[in-house]
């Protein structure tokens, strides 16, 4: 029984090293490639798969498709279409394997070292950065970074609202919220200490906070575009008790400017307040996807 053991072991022994003379230099790094697709989730199955992706695209480290997003860029394409020709997998299999590779490339985009550079002081936001300045008196305004700084963030006087530009802001305790991009949103407490008229550029200084609150970090990718389109806006009619979403017959101009998974970004052709409902609609032409 021991001989049998024994002959077993040298067996897969010899079996390796004729596999790595046989591969040399080029040789498919096979337990790296399998031990890190089941970290990743992905079957045995899935995993051969990939493997022949990997080899198809000629990829110099074929483990590179579980990280890089170069090289899922480079190959999600001919994977995509591959899954779709599979005559051998389920509807259910394919929508599965593609569901898993799509969140491996989410999760190898916010793995980059760009989403994770936050910022804990004003101090290091950059000029021309947007603001939404809420104040609890005058309301909710945008503003714009002119200038950042060693004593105070210089920014353009708040705008967006009717007789904005005759109101006093000086002293005056506001809320401070932008996006930063790339990154997450951010929300500061500060104080206005001082305004300058101006007919063309009215500005005032706010005071540094080293008191930065990170939210709504971003969970999915997001697209540029540059896709036309339509919305019509969604009203409740209330009819014999009864409550009806009823969508206009005037529609409006609008462009999509990015896409992700959770919604989009969109320039609207119409003022559009918060929680507003509509229904959009793809135009037939647009200068690029």
């Amino acid at each position: 029984m021991v001989t049998v053991f024994v002959l077993i072991f040298v067996f897969i022994a010899a079996l390796v090293v004729i596999l790595r003379l046989r591969g040399g230099k080029n040789r498919f790094p096979f337990f790296e490639f399998y031990s890190r697709g089941r970290k990743e989730g992905f079957s045995f199955r899935d995993i051969s798969f990939l493997k022949q992706i990997a080899v198809q695209n000629k990829l110099q480290k074929p483990q590179s498709i579980y990280w890089s997003t170069r090289q899922l860029d480079r190959c999600l394409r001919p994977a995509l279409q591959k899954i779709n020709a599979e005559e051998r997998m389920s509807p259910a299999q394919k929508m599965d394997l593609t569901n898993k590779l799509l969140e491996l490339r989410k999760k190898a985009e916010f793995n980059l070292p760009k989403y994770h550079k936050r910022i804990r002081e004003t101090s290091a936001i950059l000029p021309r950065q947007k603001l939404v300045i809420k104040d609890r008196q005058y309301g909710t305004f945008v503003s714009w970074v002119i200038e950042n700084n060693r004593r105070y963030l210089v920014v353009t006087q708040p705008a967006g609202q009717k007789a904005s530009e005759v109101l006093t802001w000086m002293g005056r305790k506001v809320e401070v919220y932008f996006w930063r991009q790339d990154d997450a949103g951010y929300e500061f407490e500060t104080k206005v200490q001082e305004q300058i008229p101006h007919e063309e550029y009215p500005l005032i200084y706010l005071s540094h906070s080293q008191k930065l609150e990170r939210k709504q970090k971003r969970q999915s990718v997001r697209v540029e575009t540059r896709l036309n389109a339509r919305f019509f806006p969604v009203v409740v009619s209330t009819s014999e008790g009864v409550q009806k979403p009823v969508i206009s017959e005037r529609g409006h101009a609008a462009k999509l400017i990015d896409l992700s998974e959770s919604g989009c970004a969109m320039l609207a052709g119409k003022g559009l307040t918060k929680n507003a409902r509509m229904s959009k609609q793809p135009m037939m032409s647009w200068s690029r996807f």
